[in-house]
């Protein structure tokens, strides 16, 4: 997957490996998702090798001097990781959001007046905190998916919408007054 950011391109392999360079070429830095962040997609049936699944096909999000990424993990490093968009340096990571990485990209919104990352797991869809990273809100399906997790999910005003090959869900996502988040299908 490619994502493009003025003069910057960045470009992310099956494998897991993540380049930055310039319009004309230039290298200005790279990173693996499995070998630099310890990250794993799900393996849904995929075979060998187990921690990379069908292969790495997420689009990189870029967000003001950020590039959000979603290597997953088995080992509890996070879901999510915010990489400066300049040096590919650590900024960040989703450590209470636990999960593999799943097929889709990750997506931004506001809700409740706070920016947020929306990302697809295998049992359903979460958000972080643009901010710091921190898991605002899981929505945990009644069964997890049972196919691969591909399309990202959509968001408008305070609702999410998901699809993939087994079903599909609308959640409803509200913020109380004591700024925690809540979901309902």
């Amino acid at each position: 997957a490619v994502t493009v950011d003025e003069s910057r391109v960045y470009a992310l392999a099956g494998d897991g490996q993540l380049v930055c360079v310039s319009s004309s070429g230039e290298l200005h830095w790279q990173l693996n998702m499995v070998g630099d962040l310890g990250g794993a997609v799900k393996n849904v049936d995929a075979g060998e090798p187990k921690v990379v699944g069908w292969g790495y096909c997420w689009g990189p999000l870029v967000d003001g001097d950020h590039l959000i990424c979603t290597p997953g993990s088995v080992d509890g490093a996070g879901l999510v990781v915010a990489l400066d968009k300049t040096n590919g340096k650590e900024i960040w990571r989703s450590k209470d959001l636990n999960e593999e990485s799943t097929y889709a990209s990750p997506i931004i919104c506001t809700i409740g007046g706070v920016k947020q990352y929306v990302v697809m797991t295998q049992a359903g869809i979460a958000s972080v905190a643009a901010e710091d990273g921190n898991l605002l809100w899981y929505y945990k399906r009644s069964r997890p998916y049972s196919d691969v997790v591909i399309p990202s999910p959509v968001c408008l005003g305070d609702h999410v919408y998901a699809s993939t090959g087994d079903g599909c869900d609308m959640i409803h996502v509200q913020k109380d007054d004591e700024g925690k988040f809540t979901t309902e299908k």
